[in-house]
């Protein structure tokens, strides 16, 4: 509380100015009138002298008005680096971090270095820890002589276990934008190692009591861990029946793994008529994978429970396949599976 001491020389005042001015014609007074105005005079001073005008003012508790902001852990600072890197194009990352969900977010530059041909680039796979996560549907298509920004993140793998992402892969396919059919301008796994290469961890699948394993020879597996009967699909808009599956490529190339005459409860629903579902997974990689089956197309064949899943399962290598006869010279899995929905 401040305290403003105020000295009252009113009373002073006025006195003073009936000494000095008088009233009419008798200008100075007499010796009485004088003496007495004079002990009034000191008299007022003395009362003057001790009166206070105290103006209350509100304190204010600092420690009251404080805010505590707390800070964001410092994390390592990324070292951007160029892995492609050829006379017609170049991808620079320029940072990389994990995000508190778990995904993982990369920043990145493209740069198409030709002067009269736009590019595309695609990264047609993404990974943490050697599992590939969904498609990531990523393309990038700079005119000649300039270069793109882009962030792309990946989703999270919290949901199997991978908390502690130490590598991050993205495969990018570069091509003459319209050059279908023509082979690419580079083709490359690109990996980012969080904690040094060094450090890197592969994650390794333990099945759990509810997993259901459909395939598993020294090629390939294939494991049903989780039936969803009243889901969505990937936009959050229309009814499915969601089978999530992990998929495993023991071979050091790429295996495609393709899903067709998918059934429920041993109806085939027939929303495709050839390859219903297909993923192709990087040699010595994991991939999870979901087949979204419309519950309209289910509720067509009169099913409205859910008890059983199949489908026909086709693996084999990438390279192998014939697109023209729609057939391969060699399979590692081929053969009708079911798995029970509750």
């Amino acid at each position: 509380m401040k305290k403003h001491m105020i000295s009252i020389l009113m009373s002073l005042t006025i006195v003073a100015g009936i000494t000095l001015t008088g009233c009419g014609e008798n200008k100075q007074g007499t010796a009485e009138e004088t003496a007495t105005t004079e002990s009034a005079a000191a008299n007022e001073l003395e009362t003057a002298g001790t009166t206070e005008i105290i103006e209350d003012t509100p304190e204010v508790e600092t420690g009251s008005m404080e805010t505590t902001v707390q800070e964001e852990p410092e994390r390592t600072p990324f070292e951007s680096f160029t892995p492609i890197d050829t006379e017609e194009c170049a991808v620079t990352i320029n940072d990389a971090y994990l995000n508190e969900d778990g995904s993982y977010t990369v920043e990145m530059s493209m740069e198409n270095k030709t002067a009269d041909q736009k590019l595309d680039f695609n990264i047609d796979a993404t990974a943490l820890n050697g599992v590939e996560t969904e498609d990531p549907k990523f393309t990038s298509c700079p005119e000649a002589g300039s270069t793109e920004d882009r962030i792309l993140t990946i989703p999270s793998l919290k949901e199997i276990g991978i908390e502690d992402v130490t590598d991050v892969m993205l495969y990018f396919d570069i091509r003459k934008y319209g050059a279908d059919g023509q082979p690419p301008l580079a083709e490359q796994a690109v990996h980012i190692y969080p904690d040094g290469e060094e450090n890197a961890q592969k994650y390794e699948r333990e099945n759990v009591d509810s997993d259901q394993v459909l395939i598993d020879n020294d090629q390939v597996s294939v494991t049903v861990i989780n039936i969803e009967p009243d889901g969505k699909d990937e936009w959050g808009e229309k009814d499915t029946c969601n089978i999530q599956l992990f998929l495993e490529n023991k071979t050091d190339s790429f295996v495609m793994f393709a899903f067709q005459s998918v059934s429920i409860n041993g109806s085939i629903i027939n929303e495709y008529d050839y390859g219903s579902y297909e993923r192709k997974v990087e040699g010595d990689d994991g991939a999870v994978y979901f087949i979204s089956v419309p519950k309209d197309n289910i509720r067509a064949k009169g099913i409205e429970n859910i008890e059983k899943v199949g489908f026909t399962v086709l693996a084999y290598p990438y390279s192998t396949w014939d697109f023209e006869k729609n057939s391969s010279a060699a399979f590692y899995a081929q053969e009708t599976v079911e798995a029970d929905a509750k």
